[in-house]
């Protein structure tokens, strides 16, 4: 929700750090990305002011914002469920096919793995039986940098690589990425022609864990 409402107040942009404002309720109201300290402690003052004097003027922008989200789901659920067929595993992978090119084409300087859609081409190639898109799993390039990004000192997958030959993986190790990477190798484990390690999926949750468990108690949950 934070996302979608700074990319409203940003005019169908966004950016890092995400930094939303939001009432009590958790409705935001307002953001944006950067700000140098001085700005920052400039714009507090002036948040803080109109909190105490013209909170009605918050309220109403917080209303505008979420009724904006609300119109910006384009996805409506059909009156009756459909049953899953192979015609629509198949044009999901073509979706998913066609994302994938897009972002091959667009990462001049960097390369983000689309974990999503990799694993969407690799369910649909086996319900429906055809070899797979996008390409062969162990010549892909997608597949490739997924290996280079393994951390093979400290275990875990870093968030994206530097640069569009996936040589210089970035520091990050994030949470939630390497929850889907590790799905994603895991499933591609079972494929015998991939050469991957479900060994590499281990070491990435040995890495994991320790960080989604609170410090000093047992971890009885997954993520």
């Amino acid at each position: 929700m934070y996302i979608w409402a700074l990319f409203q107040l940003l005019h169908n942009s966004g950016g890092w750090p995400l930094n939303c404002f939001a009432l009590p309720d958790g409705r935001p109201f307002w953001g944006g990305t950067y700000f140098r300290p001085d700005q920052w402690v400039s714009l507090l003052e002036q948040i803080s002011g109109l909190f105490r004097n013209s909170r009605h003027e918050l309220e109403e922008q917080a209303e505008r914002l979420i009724r904006g989200i609300g119109e910006m789901n384009l996805i409506s659920v059909p009156a009756e469920m459909q049953a899953i067929s192979v015609s629509m595993v198949e044009e999901s992978m073509r979706s998913c096919h066609g994302v994938l090119i897009l972002n091959w084409w667009l990462a001049r300087f960097t390369q983000v793995p689309d974990a999503g859609c990799l694993a969407v081409c690799i369910a649909a190639s086996k319900m429906t039986g055809n070899p797979g898109s996008p390409g062969p799993i162990e010549n892909n390039a997608a597949w490739d940098g997924l290996r280079r990004l393994f951390d093979r000192i400290g275990g875990g997958f870093a968030r994206y690589s530097t640069d569009a030959e996936w040589k210089v993986p970035h520091f990050e190790k994030m949470l939630y990425d390497n929850a889907q990477l590790i799905t994603l190798w895991s499933i591609c484990s079972g494929i015998p022609e991939s050469g991957f390690s479900i060994e590499i999926a281990e070491q990435s949750i040995e890495f994991v864990l320790p960080w989604s468990c609170k410090s000093g108690r047992a971890c009885s949950f997954g993520f």
